[in-house]
């Protein structure tokens, strides 16, 4: 299934993203059957799907320190494949029917190896494989950081709705979405569910959430949720795929219909957390005037263009006394100016600048961290193979038989030194030099290979990010 061109993405079909799963499913289990989908090529035309991990890599995938023994990992493994394997995914497939399956139809466990082989429940495959329409992607980076099950389910059911920006459900729906016991009242959803993963997916991933409570008499019978965009608190998640990096493409990330900025303001102008939960879970719907939502959508283009263009109007405005009035009135009413809308753009375009900025800040960051974690597998390997001096002089000659004349000519002054002087004082036949060592000797310098891979990859980005 994994090919050079596989995205390290997680596709699904949204009637298994909105499936119901069953509560003992563990947050290790759910953690493994995204890694195994993440490998998965939703594009591709397949029967079965096998997957064989390096149970060293998904050690370290799922947060066990590199290097350290395996303890009770070996036992830990049978038991998420056990429970991949006979807890039911309850699908709907239209308002009559459901297809109860599991997610492994059987799995194989190598200690001699050291990998295991996943395959995919074959009923999975249509949801998973050849998918055109009414799918939901999402980066698999932001899984490894989460600590709950219900955390994992949620952001997946929510990412399927960025882009529109609000979610409901029914209680009772809720609760078999995301696997919590059938015990679980709403005040238990409410503690154990609901408040840690919204503190978790807001610390973790591109997504956070508020939420609203519609009652039924005393009782709370459905839950209204606004989905916005999020910058992670810790954004260390990526690194838990660093040991991926030669099959890792990264996807573009969906466009959500709102950010948390948008959020931040409205608080910040004085609306309540409930009143910004009502006007944004409405969408284009709070304009009154139903004729005027399409020249909105198209001048807008979503949401957050929307909020902006009235935010900004109230900042020209002389309504500052009550500029929470005024901005829900513009909103209701969809006033609008030309200045407004050009200082709106403006602001847009220098955000994607800071964004492009920043993004290319960190991908810097990353390389001089791989570069010093590179040059520290590199050294003591080159060190041990020079004092071989038959070695040092062999791969010492093959790298002057390469060079031409010019470059000989450039070199004259040092090439009476001791090689290992010349090696220290010459970049160029010290690369060379270091090159020939990994030619030579491949499996000494296959890890100092994959990091030098993922420095070039993230070199390649952001000469990509400079040029746009």
């Amino acid at each position: 299934m994994q090919t050079e061109k596989t995205k390290f993405l997680v596709t699904q079909s949204n009637k298994l993203i909105e499936a119901n799963y069953s509560a003992n499913l563990t947050t290790l289990a759910h953690k493994v059957a995204k890694l195994i989908l993440g490998f998965v090529n939703p594009e591709e035309q397949c029967e079965k799907i096998s997957i064989t991990v390096d149970i060293s890599k998904l050690k370290y995938y799922l947060g066990w320190v590199q290097g350290k023994k395996w303890n009770r990992f070996p036992s830990d493994l049978k038991d998420i494949s056990k429970r991949l394997n006979k807890e039911p995914i309850e699908i709907a497939i239209n308002d009559d029917e459901v297809l109860v399956v599991y997610f492994l139809s059987s799995y194989r466990l190598n200690i001699a190896k050291g990998e295991v082989t996943f395959n995919v429940s074959p009923e999975l495959v249509p949801y998973l494989t050849q998918l055109k329409k009414n799918f939901t992607t999402y980066q698999l980076n932001y899984i490894p950081k989460l600590t709950s099950s219900y955390a994992i389910r949620m952001y997946e059911l929510f990412h399927q709705y960025l882009r529109i920006g609000n979610r409901r459900f029914t209680i009772e729906d809720f609760r078999k979405k995301v696997g919590a016991p059938e015990s679980y009242k709403y005040n238990d959803l409410k503690k154990r569910v609901i408040i840690p993963a919204q503190e978790q997916l807001k610390e973790n991933t591109n997504l956070a959430f508020m939420y609203s409570e519609i009652k039924e008499g005393r009782s709370v019978a459905e839950l209204v949720f606004v989905i916005f965009g999020n910058t992670p608190v810790q954004n260390k998640a990526q690194m838990e795929l660093s040991f991926l990096a030669d099959t890792i493409e990264e996807g573009e990330e969906v466009e959500p219909a709102f950010s948390g900025e948008i959020v931040g303001t409205l608080k910040g102008i004085g609306i309540t957390d409930q009143n910004i939960i009502k006007y944004l879970a409405q969408g284009f719907d709070i304009i009154g005037d139903k004729e005027r939502i399409p020249t909105a959508i198209e001048r807008c283009k979503n949401l957050e263009g929307y909020y902006r263009e009235k935010l900004a109007l109230a900042e020209r405005s002389n309504s500052r006394s009550n500029t929470a009035g005024f901005v829900v009135k513009a909103l209701r009413e969809d006033w609008v100016s030309d200045k407004a809308l050009q200082e709106h753009k403006g602001r847009v375009a220098t955000k994607k600048h800071h964004d492009k900025e920043n993004k290319i800040k960190a991908l810097e960051k990353q390389v001089e961290e791989l570069s010093r974690k590179w040059e520290g597998i590199k050294a003591p390997l080159v060190e041990s193979l020079m004092a071989d001096e038959a070695i040092t002089k062999s791969v010492y000659d093959t790298v002057l038989d390469g060079m031409g004349g010019v470059m000989r000519q450039h070199l004259s002054k040092i090439l009476h030194l001791p090689i290992f002087e010349q090696y220290n004082e010459s970049p160029f036949i010290h690369s060379g030099m270091n090159v020939e060592f990994a030619r030579r000797y491949p499996e000494q310098f296959a890890k100092a290979e994959e990091v030098l891979a993922q420095i070039k990859k993230t070199n390649k980005d952001i000469e990509f990010l400079n040029k746009t």
